[in-house]
């Protein structure tokens, strides 16, 4: 029998799994003990995690043989925004004010698309200016514009309950960064398709409506079925909990994988349709699928920063030099100000 390199990389994985699971608790356990602490003070509970991120990050940087704790951080991508995102649109579109966010639904759709268009635009032009060196032509520019211009608003909106502010300005941001990460993904789309293929105009003036509305229409269809559903349930918990579960990941996946459509808008939609139709619930379990929800969003939120602190910082300590750091600065003060 002959044995070749890629014959030991599944025991390989096998052997770091432990690791991981390590590195994803310990982390949870830290965000507990962070929020406790945290009651009360003004700083965000997300800008601590990311950095203690970035202190676990420079460790591990510094100490190669501590990596191995801090690998689950550096996997696919792909596999870490399709396990975290669905849960974090779902309870947020689930938990809003959904009267006052149809009430308004033209102001969220104003700075969603439109608003979130100009930045895209603006950081472009900045990163084509600023980037000078790095050779980027336009469609690149504007493909990091497309990634940098998504507000996450988790900090924002935890900040406006503390001062006290109007419900309508706190659903407005929240409905927003909702949407805005749905037209974020499809500018992407857009800019690498332009910037790395062959995409003509037409093909973009008929992508654009067909991902948007689509996923729009489809995470209608999906919040309908979802309900429907529901209504035959009566104080099952786990039922009605399981069923929430799986539309939130079937409507993603099925949006993205199958129907090419944008799987971000149908999530969003589908905890639109099911909150606004709250009575579909079982009173009995309304307020225990709120609690889980929120469980989910708060584990997703707790290990999202901290691993982006370690990604950042393992990153900047081996391949950046002081001009990188510099540009980075920059641009840190250029997209605030743009947004």
């Amino acid at each position: 029998m002959v044995f070749n390199a890629s014959d030991s990389h599944e025991p390989h994985e096998a052997h770091d799994s432990p690791y991981a699971i390590l590195f994803i608790f310990t982390s949870c356990t830290i965000g507990a003990v962070v929020r406790q602490i945290m009651k009360g003070w003004p700083i965000p509970y997300t800008v601590v995690l990311i950095v203690l991120g970035l202190g676990f990050g420079a460790i591990s940087g510094a100490v190669p043989e501590l990596q191995k704790y801090t690998a689950v951080s550096s996997q696919d991508p792909h596999l870490i925004l399709t396990t975290f995102l669905p849960v974090l649109l779902f309870e947020s579109a689930f938990a809003m004010d959904v009267h006052i966010f149809y009430k308004m639904f033209w102001q969220v759709v104003i700075l969603a698309v439109f608003g979130l268009a100009v930045a895209t635009a603006l950081s472009g032009v900045m990163a084509k200016m600023v980037f000078v060196d790095y050779g980027w032509t336009w469609f690149e520019a504007l493909l990091f514009g497309s990634i940098v211009s998504a507000t996450d608003p988790v900090a924002v909106v935890a900040l406006l309950n503390d001062l006290g502010t109007s419900k309508q300005l706190s659903t407005i941001i929240e409905g927003e960064s909702l949407l805005n990460d749905g037209m974020a993904i499809v500018l992407y789309k857009i800019f690498f398709n332009l910037a790395f293929s062959s995409m003509t105009a037409t093909e973009i003036g008929l992508y654009f409506p067909r991902v948007a509305l689509g996923g729009f229409f489809f995470g209608l269809v999906a919040g309908r079925v979802t309900v429907f559903w529901l209504q035959h349930v009566f104080n099952d918990a786990m039922v009605e909990i399981t069923i929430t579960l799986a539309s939130t990941y079937l409507t993603f996946y099925i949006g993205e994988e199958v129907l090419g459509i944008s799987g971000v808008i149908a999530v969003v939609m589908l905890g639109i349709q099911i909150n606004a139709l709250k009575t579909s619930i079982s009173p009995e379990v309304e307020v225990f699928l709120h609690r889980f929800w929120e469980m989910l969003a708060y584990l997703a939120n707790t290990l999202i920063f901290i691993m982006v602190g370690v990604v950042i910082m393992e990153k900047a300590l081996n391949s950046l030099n002081e001009y990188d750091l510099f540009l980075l600065v920059v641009d840190y003060f250029g997209v605030t100000v743009i947004r």
